[in-house]
């Protein structure tokens, strides 16, 4: 019998395909790494910073919360009483002028000086005094007459002006610290004379009532108002 060959065991590999591709194996994503990373981070800082801003309200508001609320107080503004009606006044006249003063207004005797008197008015209550003086127009510096009103008056600055009967006149009081004072002075139409009009309210400016001052200063200028020059 003709021997039969015996075949190897051995398993033969099957040759491999050069056309079968080669996967490489796959590197993490270091971009998205990164970014994971940052976003991490920043979440980590966010939070800080948010609990320590949290704490700084809680503090600010217990601070807040701790302080007294400030007491706004509104005054009242001062009621000025009603001044009797003009109508009403009484009327003061000599041969030169004529003007009006409150009914509850006594005259007094009048007291001379020099060459003019004063004739004083004094209220009912005991708060005003009303007074009307007059001079003679002699500048005893000069031994002349005076020319001009502010000359008589001699304040270092312009007093305000306004016109009484007619005449030009000055008005130096009232002014800072005499607001409870009011005077005028102008002359006569002749400018023989000096005429003053004064109403003092009270004795002491600190214990005055602005309310009583204003009214002082209410009466003067109504008072003002009525004088005429008797032609």
């Amino acid at each position: 019998m003709a021997d039969i060959p015996i075949q190897s065991q051995e398993l033969v590999q099957p040759a491999r395909s050069e056309s079968t591709p080669v996967l490489p194996k796959e590197k993490p994503n270091l971009k998205i790494i990164v970014i994971l990373l940052v976003a991490i981070l920043l979440i980590a800082i966010g939070t800080g910073l948010g609990m320590q801003i949290g704490k700084k309200q809680i503090t600010t508001n217990e601070i807040i919360s701790n302080k007294k609320t400030p007491t706004i107080t509104v005054s009242e503004p001062t009621a000025i009483p009603v001044v009797d009606e003009i109508a009403n006044w009484k009327t003061y006249t000599d041969k030169d002028v004529r003007f009006s003063y409150p009914s509850t207004f006594t005259a007094e005797p009048i007291m001379p000086q020099g060459s003019g008197f004063t004739q004083e008015f004094k209220d009912s209550s005991g708060k005003y005094t009303f007074s009307f003086v007059v001079r003679g127009n002699y500048n005893q510096e000069t031994g002349k007459p005076f020319t001009l009103i502010d000359d008589f008056i001699g304040m270092p600055y312009q007093v305000k002006i306004l016109t009484v009967g007619g005449q030009s006149a000055r008005q130096p009081l009232p002014r800072a610290g005499s607001e409870h004072e009011n005077s005028v002075s102008f002359f006569s139409q002749d400018k023989q004379n000096i005429y003053t009009f004064d109403l003092q309210t009270g004795d002491n400016p600190m214990t005055i009532s602005p309310s009583d001052i204003a009214v002082g200063q209410q009466l003067f200028d109504q008072i003002l108002s009525t004088f005429k020059f008797v032609d």
